[in-house]
């Protein structure tokens, strides 16, 4: 897939490099919001992947030690699983960027190793906005 370009997170103080070939969208709940990033699937192969952003208070993620990584300037821990051939990559922090909640947790889903890591570069992609 091509490169593609930098596209702002609409209401979150967010922008990455997203590929053409992933929609963005956003939930809303009573004191938090997610943004979705998802790849427009192949009907073939059904492959897919999705990256979410949670925005809130109360995030439910797994924590531990794991892998470390960069994230929006911040070292964190991804807590990283594969279960039966799907891929889950997640991270709990606060955010360095002004978004109004405590915590970001931001989670990968995909479902081959290719798709992990270009949802991982898109996920390594993420600046605020605010510079």
């Amino acid at each position: 897939s091509n490169p593609g370009a930098t596209r702002v997170i609409k209401s979150a103080p967010l922008r990455a490099r997203v590929p053409n070939d992933w929609v963005l969208y956003a939930m809303e709940g009573p004191d938090f919001r997610v943004h979705y990033l998802q790849r427009l699937g192949d009907p073939a192969t059904e492959a897919n992947a999705t990256i979410g952003i949670y925005l809130g208070d109360h995030p439910s993620a797994r924590s531990g030690d794991g892998r470390e990584g960069t994230l929006l300037g911040n070292t964190v821990q991804w807590h990283d699983t594969n279960e039966g051939g799907a891929f889950r990559e997640e991270t709990v922090f606060e955010p360095p960027v002004e978004t109004g909640t405590s915590f970001m947790h931001v989670f990968i889903g995909a479902s081959e190793a290719a798709l992990r890591d270009e949802a991982r570069a898109i996920v390594t992609s993420l600046e605020g906005t605010q510079r």
